[in-house]
């Protein structure tokens, strides 16, 4: 038998520990097929497509403390200049 003290009401604490127990029995009964299992990897899905979005979008050369290390070994886009006369 569970119990809950989040609330002085008798009735919303029956309510939240009913709740508590339903996805604990979910959780032994199923396994890795129990609803909060399931949200749990689908957030975790949700975050790394989310990742990955911003590493195209700002591109992999960006390290994760901001610092871009890839800009300086770059070459400039555009026409280049020709070198200057002697």
């Amino acid at each position: 038998m569970g119990q809950c003290q989040d609330t002085r009401s008798l009735s919303q604490n029956r309510k939240i520990a009913r709740k508590w127990l339903l996805l604990k029995l979910d959780e032994h009964v199923n396994g890795p097929l129990s609803k909060p299992v399931l949200e749990a990897e689908k957030e975790r899905r949700r975050k790394t497509k989310q990742r990955q979005r911003a590493r195209k979008k700002y591109g992999a050369a960006s390290n994760s403390d901001g610092s871009n290390a890839g800009a300086a070994d770059a070459t400039p886009s555009g026409p280049t200049q020709p070198p200057p006369p002697v």
